[in-house]
């Protein structure tokens, strides 16, 4: 499987399309605009941590010699792995936890998540750091 592959562009396709009728769903019918969207952030989640797991399926089916620590597509797919799958948790078990009035346990939650969003962050800067830069520069600066 490779992200040129026309199955999978298909399924990316047909997958981005099922995200918004859910989240459409969501804050129609079950939620409204101000709640909080569960399953709308829970596809959101499965869709973006599938595609960065298809790029690093895709950059070692291919095997460019590159540094994968310069490779703004790299990084940005590590960042949102990170992310995303930190804060699943969070996402799924919110709103039980205010169900519940366990408040202290919601705060933790949230702290965990500002700071994956901090290393996101970060992440993504660095990634664009990294892509102002051209290759020579890449090669000239590399400690390798």
């Amino acid at each position: 499987m490779s992200l040129h592959s026309s199955k999978v562009k298909r399924f990316f396709a047909w997958a981005v399309i099922l995200f918004f009728v859910v989240a459409l769903v969501q804050v129609i019918y079950l939620r409204g605009v101000y709640a909080s969207n569960t399953y709308a952030r829970l596809a959101q989640s499965t869709l973006l941590i599938s595609a960065a797991l298809l790029y690093f399926e895709q950059t070692l089916q291919e095997l460019r010699t590159i540094q994968l620590e310069y490779d703004p597509m790299f990084l940005v797919s590590v960042g949102v792995i990170l992310y995303f799958a930190g804060c699943l948790m969070v996402f799924t078990l919110e709103d039980s936890m205010y169900a519940q009035k366990q408040f202290t346990q919601v705060w933790i939650m949230y702290s965990i998540q500002f700071v994956l969003l901090i290393v996101f962050n970060f992440i993504l800067a660095l990634a664009l750091y990294r892509a102002s830069k051209s290759p020579e520069q890449i090669v000239e600066s590399s400690p390798y």
